[in-house]
């Protein structure tokens, strides 16, 4: 787990299963630890590092010529990376720069992003987010994204969305499938 310490200029990296505490020098704005390994993500405006802490090395760095507005670890190896207008995926292997994945979906207003996900095989990636309704409110706004079509679905009102793997009859491989909450006059509904 990563902590900013506000005013101290550090960063707090807490080891879960031993409570020890590794406190970094980093005036940054964002910091995200690797799910699987001593491995950090720190964002300072557009400026991107990777940071391994048992070897105590930077092993990258990225500019993001646009905003970054959200980031997040998708698997041990690939951050996502989300500006004001696309989306990047960005390997930890070799000197890889960050790519871009997709474009975002236009909406009407500021949409805050909330999470990313990708589905077990990664062909299929979730945006999700939340937005102000222009009659009052909170509106969903969720994208829904086909890796293999390079294809988006237009923006669903929807709150929260994942991915289950599931194993249907008469079929010799999983499936993947997309659920989604929105949100009635009548209350939440899954789909």
């Amino acid at each position: 787990v990563s902590v900013i310490e506000e005013g101290t200029g550090s960063v707090a990296i807490v080891d879960t299963v031993t409570k020890k505490v590794t406190k970094l020098p980093a005036r940054v704005d964002s910091a995200i630890m690797n799910p699987v390994s001593m491995v950090v993500g720190f964002r300072a405006g557009n400026n991107l590092q990777i940071y391994n802490l048992e070897m105590q090395t930077r092993m990258k760095v990225a500019a993001m010529s646009d905003n970054v507005v959200f980031w997040k670890w998708i698997n041990p190896n690939t951050i996502a990376i989300v500006t004001e207008k696309t989306v990047y995926h960005w390997s930890m292997a070799g000197d890889a720069s960050p790519v871009r994945i997709f474009d975002r979906a236009a909406h009407d207003g500021a949409v805050q992003i909330l999470n990313y996900k990708a589905s077990s095989d990664e062909k299929w990636l979730i945006l999700g987010g939340l937005a102000a309704k222009p009659t009052g409110g909170v509106a969903g706004a969720l994208q829904l994204h086909s890796v293999e079509r390079q294809v988006s679905q237009p923006t669903l009102d929807a709150h929260a969305g994942t991915f289950a793997t599931i194993k249907l009859d008469g079929r010799d491989t999983p499936s993947t499938l997309f659920c989604f909450v929105t949100n009635s006059p009548q209350g939440p509904k899954s789909s």
